[in-house]
């Protein structure tokens, strides 16, 4: 026995598909490791609340024009082939510094390495 179905039957049934998907997927979902809520903001999805508020409170800062050239998920090539990639980077308009900035709520031994080897090149990470 062949079942036929119309365009529109057709639809519904892949949207009911697609929801009960969705909802196996939020059942069976397990909290993050370090119990972050991942967030979106102007259409941009971040990692955690507090990257996402301090998104914000940059966006701001960029409007008042107390900071310049603000970026996200910068890459930096560390020694001995590490990447390490930054939440946030910034100048700030009166001294012309640069910033980079990572919004964190655990330090975890992989942070503090490349943290570390991001101070030997020179660069300080301001954590937030």
């Amino acid at each position: 026995m062949t079942l036929r179905l119309t365009p529109e039957q057709f639809k519904k049934y892949q949207e009911r598909q697609r929801r009960s998907h969705e909802l196996l997927l939020e059942r069976l979902a397990k909290p993050s490791k370090y119990r972050n809520v991942r967030t979106e903001v102007d259409g941009i999805r971040f990692a955690s609340k507090r990257e996402a508020r301090r998104w914000r409170e940059l966006r701001l800062l960029l409007k008042a024009g107390e900071i310049q050239g603000l970026a996200r998920q910068v890459q930096f090539m560390l020694p001995g082939g590490i990447v390490y990639v930054s939440d946030f980077m910034y100048l700030t308009s009166d001294a012309w510094l640069l910033v980079v900035e990572d919004a964190k709520g655990v330090l975890t031994k992989e942070y503090v390495l490349k943290k570390r080897l991001m101070e030997s090149i020179g660069l300080h990470i301001k954590e937030v």
